[in-house]
């Protein structure tokens, strides 16, 4: 429901997994995969949101939040939940806060514009444990003549009685990632990253499709051959036992090719290459500086 300014979201999910990421050992996730149920999650969330001008906006969440797990995967990873009694189930109540300001000139692929963004986010948990996160980013992007130049700064904290392994996050998961690493995950209380990225947009490629809907009949693909540089550092004492890539300063960067379709969907096609020696040739289907 939406009227003016004010409106409210909800959301519900029932969660089953026969296939889970149980643990991580040097920066890698360990996957089982079972006959049986690994975990399930129930999670509940009602969400009230204030816009007060048309590209700002405030969230605010509660959420209840219901987790259990199969005895072999607590035995495995002891801290797969925030354990001070029950190593197989946890509730927690969950709130949370989030404001965006979008001066972009386009979602789907911005070119000109900035966002900020932060988010401050708690999970009590009915064994009395609790741990709390606030993010922040930056996103710029500005045009140079027929080129355009786009960054992304972004920090994140933690903190709490507890830093169970299925809330905490790090690099590898959505955007949270310095390109070189896609195939690390880097579990941490902290981290900041910064992403750099130079590129052109060049002359569309357009067909005409005439039996599609009208809103595909004209199917437009424009390529942006570029250039980036990402850098990040993780802080943590909790995770450093998942593998050697913690507490260290990472850089990537590469050689890409995005495709922009439909104003607004993207291909993205990246050769990137770490200090560490890792480098790959990844597809992605999301804009990574967003």
């Amino acid at each position: 429901h939406h009227s003016k300014k004010w409106g409210f979201k909800t959301h519900f999910e029932w969660v089953e997994n026969k296939n889970l990421a149980v643990a991580t050992q040097s920066n890698k996730l360990v996957y089982w995969k079972s006959e049986n149920v690994l975990r399930t999650v129930l999670f509940g969330q009602l969400s009230l949101i204030y816009q007060p001008k048309f590209l700002e906006a405030h969230e605010i969440s509660i959420g209840l939040h219901n987790g259990k797990i199969a005895d072999t995967v607590a035995l495995f990873n002891p801290n797969y939940l925030p354990a001070e009694s029950s190593k197989t189930s946890q509730t927690a109540f969950k709130a949370g806060y989030t404001f965006v300001n979008d001066k972009r000139n386009r979602k789907g692929y911005p070119t000109k514009g900035y966002l900020f963004g932060l988010s401050a986010n708690h999970a009590q948990f009915f064994n009395g444990l609790h741990l709390s996160s606030i993010s922040a980013r930056i996103n710029l992007h500005h045009p140079i003549k027929d080129f355009h130049f786009s960054s992304q700064t972004q920090a994140f904290t933690s903190f709490g009685t507890t830093q169970p392994y299925f809330l905490q996050r790090g690099f590898g998961w959505n955007n949270n990632l310095v390109r070189g690493y896609n195939y690390h995950v880097i579990e941490a209380e902290h981290f900041a990253i910064q992403k750099l990225e130079f590129g052109r947009m060049l002359t569309p490629l357009q067909k005409q499709f005439n039996k599609l809907p009208r809103q595909f009949k004209l199917l437009s693909i424009t390529p942006v051959p570029k250039a980036f540089l990402d850098f990040g550092y993780t802080s943590s004492q909790n995770f450093t036992n998942n593998g050697t890539l913690n507490n260290q300063f990472l850089l990537g960067y590469g050689l890409g090719l995005d495709l922009v379709y439909y104003y607004d969907n993207l291909w993205r096609f990246e050769y990137a290459r770490s200090i560490h020696g890792t480098s790959g040739l990844f597809l992605n289907f999301t804009m990574f500086i967003q």
